[in-house]
């Protein structure tokens, strides 16, 4: 739903004439389908559980199902009123690569094709971009946002980077102003939102680890499961203690109109977690649960509110360590 503090920074940058997002109409499509399938896998996903269980939690599960299949039904709706609400720019236009072009790409498994061939949509969105870009004055800089690694990146020295095939597509449209490939909308910076400083290093927190700690042990539960984890084949996972926190990067930036900070951290940590697995084999379902630690590395950003030493915590990613 285009929720958080990019989507509100968008917002008034866009208002402002700062910034310009371009949603390609065919991506948005992809997305409405994609949220489809979702909640649709949701509801199956829901009602299977309804053998298992009570006739009154049978109806309850019910319930749950269809209101799953509901958001679905309106998912088109609010999100097309969240794109206008901030100010996006839907583009029907789509891009128009001659088809011996992409059939020679696809056969010669040229990004952002495949090693399968695959690709199509991936190749009109990267014509999309390429069709923004070239028309585009050269003091403006064209972000692309993709996190489809695959078919745009390439990891080299440990880096990734925009994939080659599509470095020399920008040469040949004779695009060579400021062109950034990302693969989060978390990546770029909205202009006008900070002083154009650099790095403020020397200040914020200085235990910005024991005050995300903090905050993991006192804030909202966080989503842990075998993804954030890395801990396989369990059906729940339950936080009991958090400790070492270890402040592995942070970027400190001034507040453009305030002149408070935005702290952008990542911070590894150790959990003790209990894990729930449900055995199924037997006649009568069981429950077993396991102690484990595991380290993880939490990405978010503190903000001060109202004092410099008084800091709002966001956790926004964990994932194993």
């Amino acid at each position: 739903m285009l929720r958080g503090v990019f989507w509100d920074t968008a917002a008034e940058a866009i208002a402002g004439d700062r910034l310009r997002v371009v949603i390609p109409r065919i991506a948005l499509k992809e997305a409405i389908a994609v949220y489809g399938r979702t909640r649709e896998a949701t509801a199956v996903s829901i009602r299977k559980e309804k053998r298992k269980t009570s006739e009154a939690v049978s109806k309850l599960l019910e319930v749950a199902a269809s209101e799953a299949l509901a958001e679905a039904s309106k998912y088109k709706k609010l999100i097309r009123a969240r794109c206008q609400e901030i100010g996006i720019d839907i583009s029907s236009a789509l891009p128009k690569p001659h088809h011996a072009e992409l059939a020679r790409r696809a056969i010669k498994r040229i990004r952002p094709f495949g090693d399968s061939g695959s690709g199509y949509r991936d190749a009109l969105h990267w014509w999309s971009a390429l069709d923004l870009a070239e028309f585009t004055w050269e003091e403006q800089a064209i972000i692309f946002v993709s996190s489809d690694v695959s078919a745009y990146g390439l990891r080299r020295d440990g880096e990734l980077r925009l994939h080659p095939d599509l470095e020399r597509d920008l040469e040949a449209r004779g695009i060579d102003h400021s062109f950034e490939w990302v693969t989060s909308v978390a990546d770029v910076d909205v202009p006008g939102v900070f002083l154009d400083e650099g790095e403020h290093d020397e200040e914020g927190p200085g235990d910005l680890g024991f005050l995300v700690l903090s905050h993991v042990l006192n804030g909202e539960p966080l989503p842990l499961d075998s993804r954030t984890t890395g801990i396989e084949d369990v059906d729940a996972i339950r936080l009991v203690n958090a400790y070492d926190p270890r402040v592995l990067s942070r970027r400190v930036r001034v507040y453009y109109s305030s002149f408070e900070l935005h702290v952008d951290f990542e911070v590894g940590m150790t959990f003790d977690v209990v894990t729930q697995a449900l055995l199924e084999d037997a006649q009568t379902p069981d429950l077993v649960e396991q102690a484990e630690t595991v380290s993880v590395i939490l990405s978010g950003f503190a903000e001060t509110s109202g004092s410099r030493n008084d800091f709002t915590i966001v956790v926004e990613k964990v994932e194993p360590d």
